[in-house]
């Protein structure tokens, strides 16, 4: 499961990051959304023990739900672990001055 750091996620939001909770080795999270034919594939980090990865800035532009599919290699290749949807909440575009 993936379980957003600093609370829910807006429209327009960067530099966002999640935390991967999972007992398997996850090393990638693959972010698409029901209306995308591909996915934004993010690897995971470690830092004092706890795994992260982080949210495509380009994803948080639209106002869609992002789901998110956890990663890890097996012998045979690469198997998906877990899927979490995150919801994302809609929100006027700053406006540069």
């Amino acid at each position: 499961m993936i379980e957003v750091i600093g609370g829910n996620l807006f429209q327009w939001d960067t530099g966002r990051v999640a935390q991967v909770n999972t007992d398997a080795n996850v090393h990638e999270v693959h972010f698409t959304t029901k209306d995308m034919t591909y996915a934004y594939v993010v690897s995971t980090y470690e830092k004092d023990g706890t795994v992260y990865c982080e949210i495509p800035n380009i994803l948080l532009q639209q106002e869609k739900s992002l789901i998110c599919y956890e990663v890890t290699n097996t012998d045979g290749g690469e198997m998906t672990v877990a899927e979490t949807t995150l919801a994302l909440h809609k929100k006027n575009k700053k406006v540069e001055q």
